[in-house]
């Protein structure tokens, strides 16, 4: 049956949250038209029983692997029905009916290939929604020299930008938390690039779209929370698995969307960057610059 929007949600061991994430969806999406799709990374939590249990109207998808985030939404898309896809993390909660704002906006403006909202933490501050393409001026800023020129790099170069409030933007690329999407600008790109396990996934794939002549827009009145924005600690142990693996995605990233060259320079801007940054990472330093220097 057509539908008007596919709404895919990866769930991986999170089965309270996304509980949570399909509540808010049923209970704040109407007069629109929508199909959800669950897409299961072969979790072990006995998510699927739940989900199954107490949102039956949901498409459930169950992989036989841990997929990871692009090929896991991936797989879903082939599954929607819908004109739009709206990529929905399961760690978020809609607080208003969004999912028909982001359709109406989209239905008016058939110059915009996707849209997003303004992220934000259960007390209603702002956390990530979207930011600029990763450059090397900007790992060379990173390195500390963003302290000469904050308010320009906060502009021009941050990846992580939180939405500020007042008129609808265009922005490089948006937080893979909350991606509303034409499908045909979807199947033209060909969703996610598969060899991205987790991280930089939606920065590469807006970048493509950027590169294709695509306009993405950042809707900054839409609130939606997400609750890993909110929920990190700066204080809490470096973790290296996760280190390990951003920075594979980060080397994918410039290896597919920069010029030759551009990965070393990255490497060694990175080098520089932990050496400075020594105490941030402890007693872990020798096994980051292990991890810089092999990646490929």
């Amino acid at each position: 049956m057509k539908m008007e929007i596919s709404i895919i949600i990866v769930n991986y061991n999170t089965c309270d949250l996304t509980l949570q994430c399909l509540q808010s969806v049923y209970e704040k999406t109407i007069n629109v038209e929508f199909e959800v799709i669950v897409v299961d990374n072969a979790s072990s939590d006995k998510s699927i029983e739940m989900i199954k249990k107490m949102f039956p109207q949901a498409k459930i998808i169950e992989s036989v692997e841990n997929l990871g985030f692009g090929k896991a939404n991936n797989l879903g898309a082939k599954y929607a029905n819908g004109d739009y896809l709206f990529l929905l993390n399961s760690d978020t909660i809609l607080v208003s009916n969004v999912i028909l704002e982001f359709y109406r906006f989209m239905q008016q403006s058939p110059q915009v290939a996707a849209c997003g909202g303004s992220l934000i933490d259960t007390l209603g501050n702002s956390v990530v929604s979207h930011g600029k393409f990763p450059s090397l001026l900007q790992e060379f800023s990173d390195i500390g020299f963003y302290r000469l020129y904050p308010k320009w790099y906060k502009n021009h170069l941050s990846v992580g930008q939180k939405a500020n409030e007042g008129d609808i933007s265009h922005v490089d690329y948006l937080s893979g938390a909350d991606v509303f999407i034409r499908r045909s600008v979807w199947d033209n790109i060909q969703g996610f690039f598969p060899q991205f396990f987790m991280y930089y996934e939606e920065t590469d794939m807006f970048c493509r779209m950027r590169r294709l002549g695509y306009n993405v827009c950042l809707l900054p009145m839409l609130k939606i929370i997400h609750l890993e924005g909110g929920s990190f600690d700066k204080s809490q142990l470096f973790n290296l698995k996760k280190y390990a693996m951003v920075f594979k995605s980060k080397v994918l990233y410039y290896q597919r969307n920069k010029p030759f060259g551009a990965v070393f320079l990255m490497k060694c801007m990175s080098l520089i960057s932990v050496t400075i940054h020594s105490r941030i990472y402890r007693n872990k330093l020798i096994q980051i610059y292990k991890i810089i220097i092999s990646t490929r």
